[in-house]
């Protein structure tokens, strides 16, 4: 019903413009410019929140985001009145606008600048690095995810299709770190409970400086590996150097976590895009890559997320 009296609304008032416009025709050239002044300011009071947002995101001054306005204003305005349309007035004295015969190329052109600038936008999300072993999204690419969103609220019709990869070398290292970490907080943890002390979150068990050695050989202890051995057959004792090497090297990483590594970057990204509400979700697509390795770019780490777009 609403879409109805709408609607309605929209050809009454579109209609009584039309009839006013035709009753004031003498004043044609007063109206058009009201008019198109008019479509200008909406145009800009419509798009200015979201740039100064960006703007602000991406530490841009307000300042620089109103010259750059201006000049593109001012390089359309230049183009469109004396390369697209010039005025001729006759012996007579009449004068009339008369179309560029280049006028189309000039159009073409105009038209094929915004487009660039928009692909530019989407363009500089096409990857995201990550640190190895970590599926975080860094700070500067959040700016970029803030850039690719904007791109995707102008086009309602593109999807955008995720895919997360990993370094096999590099991140089934660094991924061993913090399974080591907790292996020691554990010991910790455990110490504190039998002191009668609440149990906490291990990730949120601290260990300060001091306790670090004790803590790695108590956890280096209930490690079930084969370890060095005195000429009695006993455990001995190594440097702390040591322990460390041999309780990260028995540490498996198997790819199957390489794999929920790169899954979680990819849901990660997606999860930013969608967190403002101005995407759908269904718009973002979590693809399963055919290999956890990515083809080989210059200058890009293998530890990233690649875009493509529907």
């Amino acid at each position: 019903m609403f879409a109805i009296i709408f609607g309605a609304l929209t050809f009454v008032s579109t209609l009584a413009d039309g009839l006013f416009a035709v009753r004031y025709r003498k004043r044609f050239g007063i109206l058009a410019a009201f008019a198109a002044g008019v479509l200008i300011a909406v145009s800009l009071f419509d798009l200015f929140p979201e740039v100064f947002r960006l703007a602000a995101t991406a530490g841009v001054p307000l300042e620089r985001v109103m010259y750059v306005t201006a000049v593109g204003f001012i390089f359309l305005l230049i183009l469109e009145r004396y390369f697209s349309v010039h005025r001729v007035c006759l012996p007579d004295g009449t004068c009339t606008n008369v179309h560029h015969h280049k006028g189309g190329f000039f159009g073409a052109a105009e038209l094929s600048a915004h487009s660039f600038m928009d692909g530019l936008v989407i363009g500089i999300g096409f990857h995201l690095e990550f640190d190895y072993g970590r599926s975080v999204i860094k700070a500067d690419d959040q700016k970029k995810i803030g850039l690719l969103e904007k791109s995707l609220q102008d086009r309602p019709s593109i999807k955008l299709e995720v895919e997360g990869h990993v370094d096999m070398e590099r991140d089934r290292e660094a991924l061993r770190q913090p399974l080591y970490n907790k292996k020691l907080k554990a010991q910790k943890l455990n110490k504190m409970i039998k002191k009668g002390m609440a149990a906490i979150p291990i990730d949120e068990v601290k260990i300060e400086p001091q306790e670090y050695e004790n803590y790695l050989k108590m956890a280096y202890k209930v490690e079930t590996f084969p370890k060095p051995r005195n000429f009695l057959g006993f455990s001995k004792s190594i440097p702390v150097p040591e322990m460390e090497k041999l309780m990260l090297t028995h540490i498996v990483i198997t790819d199957g976590d390489l794999r929920s590594l790169a899954s979680q970057r990819a849901m990660n990204v997606k999860d930013l895009i969608v967190k403002s509400d101005q995407i759908e979700p269904e718009r973002i697509f979590i693809i399963e890559p055919k290999s956890l390795t990515p083809e080989k770019k210059e200058k890009l780490k293998d530890s990233r997320v690649g875009f493509r777009l529907k």
